[in-house]
């Protein structure tokens, strides 16, 4: 892509979220080494943590709600684009998430990306049902024709399916990450990290991560081991633990910039969910060295796992086969081979991303 400017846009709705805005943030860092300018425009300025200094960050002006906000939304996006150089100066334009993704969709066609990472189509799979039609619909329109990132092969699979596409402008690529970055941060000290082994869940609770599951499946492993959860604990959550008597049992600790050193000091590392993306964490988790047990759900553990570690890979929405799991896995846990795990470097995601882009249009669909 010599030949082209090296600057990259992502629109995003924000920097409050978790996993999708860390791994923009990733893809961000991973072009400016190459020598892109990089750039996120983000739909309002609320943010739990500030974008690095190489990523310049553009807000939208407020707009309130209303009938026309998607236009008048879209309108200030594109206008910010223009002030910037216009799209055609962008060769790498992203964007992130679905309340961006209905803005950027607003506009003129202008070669966006749209990155799917979040579960927006499993209860699509398999037989529609007539209640989901409409929204089957919306999405149809929204991507159908669109070219689109996916962070899973599975994702990938339902998106084909559902909107009945076999062109090369849907593609795979893996979140990349920064293993040695990880490993170094693992390092450093926390003093939260309990003195007593634990295992450790991450995530905040949303209905999809089932905490419910979780604490079921804590209780029932009958393992001795604390239970951390690192993440915003909301009050049904914390109401839970003490209808299970597991007051003394779980540590709830605040989400932080730098969770590794409590993953890599973790005995295990469980994801309960029913449905996810690509879930970082388990990647994160075998790249400083702790073992995973998480539910199959869609998408991205079947394909995180592997090898012996697939023995820790249990039914969804399955509290007992969980239980069993992490008794079996404080005792016998299994090793993570670097090759398990190395399709996940970042160094991959460059070329992988640049030959997307230079993908040209002739067989996308009209």
């Amino acid at each position: 892509m010599t030949d082209r400017p090296r600057r990259a846009l992502f629109v995003l709705p924000h920097f409050a979220g978790g996993g999708a805005e860390r791994a923009i943030t990733r893809y961000a860092g991973i072009l400016h080494e190459a020598g892109y300018e990089t750039f996120a425009i983000t739909l309002t300025d609320r943010k739990n943590f500030p974008p690095p200094d190489f990523l310049r960050h553009i807000v939208l002006p407020d707009i309130e709600p209303g009938l026309f906000y998607r236009r008048k939304k879209a309108k200030a996006l594109w206008k910010a684009m223009a002030e910037l150089g216009g799209p055609e100066s962008f060769p790498i334009k992203i964007s992130c998430l679905l309340p961006a993704d209905k803005i950027v969709a607003a506009m003129p066609e202008c070669g966006f990306i749209f990155r799917l990472a979040n579960d927006h189509f499993t209860e699509h799979l398999g037989r529609p049902r007539l209640g989901l039609l409409s929204r089957r619909r919306k999405l149809q329109r929204l991507y159908g024709k669109k070219r689109l990132l996916c962070v899973s092969k599975a994702m990938e699979a339902a998106v084909r399916q559902i909107f009945k596409r076999d062109d090369r402008y849907i593609r795979t690529i893996y979140n990349p990450f920064d293993f040695e970055a990880i490993r170094a941060l693992a390092e450093q000290s926390d003093d939260q990290i309990p003195d007593e082994s634990y295992i450790i869940h991450v995530g905040r609770s949303a209905h999809q991560k089932r905490h419910d599951i979780l604490l079921d499946a804590y209780r029932a492993s009958g393992v001795d081991h604390k239970l951390v959860l690192l993440g915003k604990i909301k009050e049904p959550v914390r109401e839970r633990i003490g209808q299970l008597g597991l007051e003394e049992a779980v540590i709830c600790i605040p989400y932080r910039d730098n969770p590794y050193p409590l993953i890599r000091n973790a005995d295990a590392l469980v994801l309960s969910s029913e449905r996810e993306g690509l879930p970082g964490v388990l990647i994160e988790s075998l790249i400083v060295g702790t073992p995973v047990v998480s539910t199959d759900c869609p998408f991205g553990p079947s394909e995180i796992l592997q090898g012996e570690q697939r023995t820790f890979l249990v039914p969804n929405r399955d509290a007992e086969a969980l239980g069993t799991a992490i008794g079996r896995i404080v005792v016998k846990p299994p090793q993570i081979p670097e090759n398990d795990i190395g399709k996940f470097r970042g160094e991959r995601f460059l070329a992988e991303l640049e030959s997307f882009v230079r993908a040209d249009d002739k067989d996308r669909p009209s």
